[in-house]
C-alpha cells in the first residue's frame, strides 16, 4: 500500500511527464529552405524536434509534418 507521500510523489511525476506530439507546419517557399533553416524555424516555435519531413508542396509553401517533445508544466 502506498503512503500519502508516495502517492503525492507519483502524482508529481505524472504531472511532469513529457508528451510526444505530431503536428503540421507551413513554410514559405521563398524563404532560404535548407535543412538547417527548417530545423531552426521548427525549434524556435516548438522546442525539441524529434523528426520532420516535407509532405507536400504548392507554388508558395511547403507542408511539413513534424514530431516534437512537449514538457508538461
Amino acid at each position: 500500500m502506498l503512503t500519502n507521500l508516495e502517492t503525492l510523489q507519483n502524482q508529481l511525476r505524472l504531472n511532469n511527464m513529457t508528451r510526444i506530439i505530431s503536428n503540421f507546419a507551413y513554410l514559405d517557399i521563398r524563404d532560404n529552405l535548407t535543412s538547417k533553416y527548417i530545423e531552426d524555424k521548427l525549434s524556435e516555435q516548438y522546442g525539441s524536434i524529434i523528426r520532420w519531413a516535407i509532405v507536400s508542396t504548392d507554388n508558395q509553401r511547403l507542408k511539413i509534418c513534424f514530431t516534437y517533445e512537449k514538457g508538461e508544466n
